[in-house]
């Protein structure tokens, strides 16, 4: 009697290591229940480049998936997407963001673009300094008539430091928009838009 009790005891403690083991996977646990970093209130919401603006293109945070490792969720690339998504940055509320771009040109025919992913923390108190921490960064890069030069890589996930201005500005359509710029170090910079509601 007791064997069967012990065995039993073994059985159940596997299957209940195995629910907590699920329970606790990062992967199953919804973002914003996570504190993770803290930013200015007038940051918070989804920014977007000024073609996504224009072409009425929705942001989406999985033009790369970091638990499948799946670009363009499977499609040839990011226009082939549907729908096709919207690029830019959004900032969580728990202090959470991803960041999304593609640039691409065309050349006689030859299509070259290069697309990257960054998900992480972003810390600061003001605008004026802005703490970014990734801990996912990949990049791909793809060229049709020169593939020898393609590469699928994860990119250094070192911290960096941002400068944010956020000013109220009109669009083509006449809309009151705010444009977020986001200036690095060497004075490098991005420009994102967002209606104002």
């Amino acid at each position: 009697m007791r064997k069967i009790k012990k065995k039993n005891l073994v059985l159940i403690s596997l299957i209940l290591l195995g629910v907590l083991s699920c329970q606790y996977d990062d992967t199953s646990q919804p973002e914003n229940n996570q504190p993770i970093g803290s930013i200015p209130e007038e940051l918070v919401g989804v920014w977007i480049d000024s073609w996504s603006l224009y072409m009425n293109y929705d942001f989406d945070p999985l033009l790369y998936n970091p638990v499948s490792n799946k670009w363009f969720s499977g499609a040839l690339d990011p226009w082939s997407m549907v729908p096709v998504p919207g690029l830019g940055i959004e900032f969580k509320e728990n202090g959470g963001f991803v960041h999304t771009m593609v640039v691409s040109t065309s050349t006689g025919g030859c299509q070259v673009y290069t697309a990257q992913y960054i998900k992480g923390i972003v810390n600061g108190s003001s605008l004026d300094q802005i703490t970014f921490k990734p801990q996912v960064r990949r990049m791909k890069h793809h060229s049709v008539c020169n593939p020898s030069m393609d590469f699928d890589r994860n990119e250094s996930t070192g911290n960096y430091t941002i400068t944010i201005e956020i000013s109220e500005t009109l669009n083509n359509a006449g809309q009151e928009i705010n444009e977020l710029k986001m200036t690095d170090e060497h004075g490098a910079f991005l420009k994102y838009y967002k209606l104002i509601q």
